[in-house]
């Protein structure tokens, strides 16, 4: 892989725009629009952005649940995906790494699972059996990683939009994209 996250530490200066998919994101598109600069868009942003016509700088991708592979299902993302990096968790499902294709364009981080300090650590372990690939700390949503990669990338300034830390009064939690997998995985 030609790209390592080593390479782009302290890669940028200046301002980026960090795209969740909350509802600031789909409220606000026409703000997007206007802005000049680096993006790094969380995977369900990724097509609502190209419809626009915003092309991000970035993708980035954390859940190893199969309908992810969905958010990159799209034309739209096959004419443009040349011109946009992934980040993307090792533990991505593999329809979402094989729907990419373009191997050659992802930047692969792991998710810390346990403290590093620990003897037996499996974050140690997944770290040394994927080539010491970066790793990165759980936010608990896409956007919160684009925000940590930011930092890493050297940005100063981090600006924030669709990255709402929790759900609209009205929302039903049953209704969300990550509601099913999740529950039928832990209950």
């Amino acid at each position: 892989n030609q790209y390592r996250l080593a390479g782009f530490a302290d890669k940028h200066t200046g301002r980026v725009l960090v795209v969740g998919a909350g509802p600031s994101f789909f409220d606000n598109i026409d703000k997007v629009k206007q802005w000049k600069g680096p993006i790094m868009a969380c995977d369900r942003s990724l097509i609502p952005l190209l419809e626009a016509g915003i092309v991000p700088t970035y993708v980035l991708a954390a859940d190893g649940v199969d309908h992810v592979e969905a958010y990159f299902n799209h034309p739209l993302v096959e004419k443009h995906k040349k011109d946009i990096i992934a980040i993307f968790n090792t533990q991505i499902h593999p329809l979402t790494t094989m729907r990419w294709g373009d191997f050659d364009r992802i930047l692969w981080f792991n998710v810390g699972l346990d403290e590093l300090s620990q003897g037996k650590s499996l974050t140690r372990y997944l770290y040394h059996m994927t080539n010491d690939t970066a790793i990165s700390v759980p936010w608990g949503h896409v956007g919160g990683y684009g925000v940590g990669f930011a930092v890493l990338f050297g940005f100063s300034e981090i600006v924030m939009i669709g990255i709402e830390l929790g759900f609209k009064e009205s929302d039903v939690i049953e209704d969300t994209p990550y509601w099913n997998p999740y529950y039928k995985a832990t209950c």
